[in-house]
């Protein structure tokens, strides 16, 4: 076998690619100049910066437990996670209400998501994490068990139809996450406290 490379006849290939291209041409296929401005087309687009519409088919989640159960927000609204020590109980207060936090010097209401969602309250016992939300209007914070982290979610793994009858929840996962529309929380005036006593 031998080590010596082989050469090429540069001359020979560019005519014979040449030749293809005009052969394509004749045949109604694109002429080298439009092949030419394809290739700029093309290296346009590639070229072009990349924006967040070019991800459209996924969805950035932030997913956490309560109780066993998994609900995700998208990162859009959520300020913070962090771990609380304890709620102060805010008497005559709506159930949904767990508590008061003070947060970096301010006090923020602590929401119970099960209520909220119109199912029964546990004792929330164990629950150490609050999730910060806010939309520069309205700010609270949900409780929870485990925030799980961040994740992609391909939009086609998202059920829109089945979402039960709650104007919160924008959908079920395909790993049946309820997936909350934090617009609409921070949207509702009725999980507003604003009563004296």
């Amino acid at each position: 076998m031998s080590n010596e490379r082989s050469e090429w006849d540069w001359d020979a290939v560019k005519h014979a690619l040449r030749r293809a291209l005009e052969n394509e041409a004749v045949g109604g296929e694109p002429s080298a100049e439009s092949a030419q401005q394809e290739l700029r087309r093309r290296a346009r687009e590639l070229a072009r910066p990349w924006s967040l519409e070019d991800n459209a088919e996924t969805l950035s989640l932030l997913p956490f437990e309560i109780e066993g159960a998994c609900y995700a927000l998208e990162p859009d609204y959520v300020l913070e996670a962090f771990a609380a020590e304890a709620l102060t109980p805010i008497p005559c207060t709506p159930g949904h209400v767990a508590g008061l936090i003070v947060l970096r010097g301010r006090m923020l209401p602590v929401l119970d998501l099960h209520v909220v969602l119109g199912m029964a309250s546990q004792t929330g016992e164990g629950r150490r994490k609050v999730i910060v939300l806010s939309d520069g209007r309205m700010e609270f914070g949900l409780q929870c068990d485990r925030v799980l982290g961040t994740y992609e979610l391909p939009l086609a793994q998202l059920q829109t139809e089945n979402r039960g009858h709650s104007p919160y929840i924008k959908g079920i996962t395909t790993d049946q996450w309820a997936v909350l529309d934090a617009g609409a929380l921070l949207g509702d005036v009725s999980l507003v406290v604003d009563r004296t006593v």
